[in-house]
């Protein structure tokens, strides 16, 4: 069953990929392609069986961490390892791209001057994600609707639950990149898990977040 998943899923992947070879040939066409910025994002990834899980809705690497892809004759080819949270970021990235002013209603920040000038750009510390199961039926007569925050820094990731016997969680994504060892609970990482919570609530006192009250501090 696995295996008809997975490869059910890559050949979604394909028709995506004919639909924006579509897209590019026309403006190629059109004799548009040089003065057109070209974005490729998403809303969330899959997680295709890592983890026995099939979905999205999680905070794992595979279902959180989404393409955010950007052509445009000014950007020079490579990959760029800031933090960017595209479900903000993509607006004022655009609004620059076109010389106009962002509204700025998200708090996002463009990475125009990133992908264009070697990096030169602000940069932040970590990026934050919300997160709220609701989907799906009752297991055993309960029906658990968990929410959670994630945060990611520079090398660590760390969420955390409203409900659950196991709250919080902390990643090393450096060292463990496919999450396989919760480090909440290891007394060498607790500097690396007081220094996430700190930020965690230092993000949710700023957007005024009612998710504050469940953070843990200890």
């Amino acid at each position: 069953k696995w295996r008809q998943y997975i490869w059910s899923y890559y050949r979604l992947i394909e028709k995506v990929d004919a639909e924006i070879g579509k897209i590019l040939t026309t403006l190629k066409k059109n004799g548009l392609d040089k003065n057109t910025l070209i974005v490729f994002t998403a809303d969330h990834g899959d997680c295709q069986g890592a983890h026995r899980w099939n979905q999205k809705t999680v905070f794992y690497e595979e279902a959180a961490k989404v393409p955010f892809i950007m052509n445009y004759p000014s950007i020079k080819p490579g990959i760029y390892n800031n933090l960017v949270q595209t479900g903000i970021d993509i607006l004022p990235s655009i609004c620059e791209f076109a010389g106009i002013q962002s509204p700025n209603l998200s708090g996002g920040i463009s990475v125009k001057k990133r992908i264009t000038q070697n990096g030169i750009a602000e940069d932040r510390s970590y990026v934050v994600v919300s997160d709220h199961l609701v989907q799906g039926a009752g297991v055993n007569g309960v029906d658990p609707k968990p929410e959670g925050r994630m945060l990611r820094n520079k090398q660590f990731k760390y969420w955390i639950y409203n409900e659950g016997k196991q709250r919080e969680t902390l990643y090393d994504i450096q060292h463990d990149p496919y999450e396989m060892n919760n480090l909440a609970d290891d007394p060498k990482y607790k500097n690396a898990l007081n220094t996430c919570r700190a930020q965690l609530l230092e993000w949710a006192k700023e957007h005024n977040d009612s998710y504050l009250k469940f953070l843990v501090q200890k």
